[in-house]
C-alpha cells in the first residue's frame, strides 16, 4: 500500500474535502514530503524547515468589491535557496502570534510552490501552518 487513498475511499469522502485535500490524498504518502528550497516542484505539497531570512512590512490593498485587504511578505531559505512567502489578511498574523523575527527557524506544514507573475513563491494550503522551532 503506498499510502494513497483508493479512488473510492475518495469518493465516500467527497462531500467532507475540500480540493486540496482530495489533490493531496490522490499523492499518498509523497505528499508531504520534506525537501529543500533547491527541490521544490510547483504545486507539491509539501513541510519544510526553514530560516526566516527577512519579514517585510504590511502592505493594504483595496479589493474590486470595495473592501481592503492586507499581506506581508517573508522571505525564507535553507541554505540550498530562497523563496517568498507571501501570506495574506489573517495568514500574516502569524508573525506576531509567532513572535517570529529573522534568523528564527520555522517549520512549514503543507505548502507549496507557486510561479505567479511576480516569480516564485511559496504558498501556504489551506490547513497549512507555520511553526517556530
Amino acid at each position: 500500500m503506498d499510502g494513497s487513498m483508493s479512488k473510492d475511499g475518495m469518493d465516500r469522502f467527497r462531500h467532507l474535502l475540500d480540493d486540496e485535500a482530495i489533490e493531496m490524498l490522490s499523492q499518498g504518502s509523497d505528499a508531504m514530503t520534506k525537501c529543500t528550497v533547491g527541490e521544490l516542484e510547483e504545486g507539491r505539497i509539501v513541510t519544510m524547515d526553514l530560516e526566516v531570512l527577512d519579514i517585510a512590512g504590511t502592505r493594504k490593498f483595496n479589493y474590486k468589491n470595495g473592501g481592503e485587504g492586507s499581506f506581508r511578505k517573508l522571505v525564507l531559505g535553507d541554505g540550498s535557496d530562497s523563496i517568498t512567502m507571501t501570506l495574506w489578511n489573517q495568514q500574516a498574523s502569524v508573525i506576531e502570534d509567532k513572535d517570529l523575527a529573522i534568523g528564527d527557524m520555522v517549520r512549514c506544514t503543507c505548502v507549496q510552490k507557486r510561479v505567479s507573475k511576480y516569480g516564485p513563491e511559496l504558498a501556504l494550503c489551506t490547513g497549512g501552518s507555520i511553526v517556530k522551532k
